[in-house]
């Protein structure tokens, strides 16, 4: 997949990634190779660190969703990000 169609957050999470190692400013497209795969690699980590909700997470939407509905969205949000993100 090429960087025009990966998904905003993953660009966003390279970012931050990139801001963090003094390079602010810079998404994916704005990269060579390798620091454009470490980027996409480290964004790609963290999204799935945040796979699994926490209760916190599910206690803040139980007023609109279900704690299993909850749970079952953020989870297939997040696959559909990680499926997206193909280098």
């Amino acid at each position: 997949m090429s960087d025009s169609r990966l998904h905003a957050m993953v660009d966003a999470m390279a970012r931050v990634y990139c801001a963090a190692i003094d390079l602010p400013g810079k998404g994916l497209a704005d990269l060579a190779e390798p620091e454009r795969m470490v980027a996409l690699s480290m964004a790609r980590a963290g999204l799935a660190a945040i796979r699994e909700p926490d209760p916190a997470m599910l206690d803040a939407v139980a007023p609109w969703i279900g704690d299993d509905e909850a749970g079952q969205a953020w989870t297939a949000m997040v696959d559909a990000l990680l499926a997206q993100s193909v280098g």
